[in-house]
C-alpha cells in the first residue's frame, strides 16, 4: 500500500487547473443499475471526464467498463450522457473489455496506444491506478471527481486492490481480451 502511494504521490488532482494537458482521459467503469442508468459513482466519473474535456485539458475520451453480458454495458450509458453534454462524437472511444482498473490501464496502453493519459475515477481509487499506469510506462496522471470520497468499506477494499494491483504488474498479467489496435487521433 505505501508502495503504491508512493508512486502516485504527486500524480492525483482533486483541480482541473492543476492537471497538465494530457492527450487522453481513460474514464474508468463503475457500475449502472438495471435500467441501464449509470450508477453515482460512474455519473461523477462521467462529469469529470467532461469538466477536463471542456477545459481543453485533454482532446479525446476513452470510456472503459464492463459489457461482458448483453445485458450489462458500463460504456453506452456513459457515451450517451457525452454527446447530451456536447463532447463530439469523434473525440468519444469505447472500451468494452474494461473489466477491471488494470485491465482499462493496459488496454489503454497497448489497443488504443495511449501514451500520456488522465485517468478519471473517484480519489481513492486513483493511487491505485496511476500507480498501474505509471508502471505499465505510460505518463500518468489521475483527475478525482467531486463526489463520492470514498467511505470506510472503499478505503478497506482499495488496500486488498493495491496489492492485487501489485501482483498483476509483477507476473505481467494480460488483459482479459485483447485485440486490434485503435487509432485515437
Amino acid at each position: 500500500n505505501a508502495l503504491v502511494i508512493l508512486i502516485a504521490q504527486g500524480s492525483v488532482s482533486k483541480n482541473s487547473d492543476t492537471v497538465n494537458i494530457a492527450d487522453t482521459a481513460l474514464v474508468l467503469g463503475a457500475g449502472v443499475y438495471d435500467n441501464g442508468d449509470m450508477s453515482p459513482y460512474l455519473k461523477d466519473r462521467a462529469d469529470a471526464a467532461i469538466e477536463l474535456y471542456t477545459s481543453n485539458k485533454v482532446q479525446n475520451i476513452i470510456i472503459s467498463g464492463d459489457n461482458s453480458r448483453n445485458d450489462y454495458d458500463e460504456v453506452e450509458p456513459v457515451k450517451d450522457y457525452f454527446l447530451s453534454r456536447g463532447v463530439f462524437s469523434g473525440d468519444i472511444y469505447l472500451d468494452h473489455a474494461g473489466f477491471d482498473t488494470y485491465d482499462s490501464i493496459i488496454r489503454a496502453r497497448d489497443i488504443f496506444v495511449q501514451k500520456d493519459i488522465i485517468i478519471v475515477s473517484q480519489y481513492f481509487h486513483l493511487h491505485r491506478a496511476v500507480f498501474i499506469g505509471k508502471l505499465l510506462g505510460i505518463q500518468t496522471q489521475g483527475f478525482a471527481s467531486k463526489k463520492y470520497s470514498g467511505s470506510v468499506s472503499n478505503n478497506i477494499r482499495e488496500m486488498f486492490a493495491r496489492v492485487k494491483a501489485l501482483l498483476e504488474i509483477i507476473i505481467f498479467e494480460q488483459p482479459y481480451f485483447s485485440g486490434q489496435q485503435i487509432q485515437v487521433k
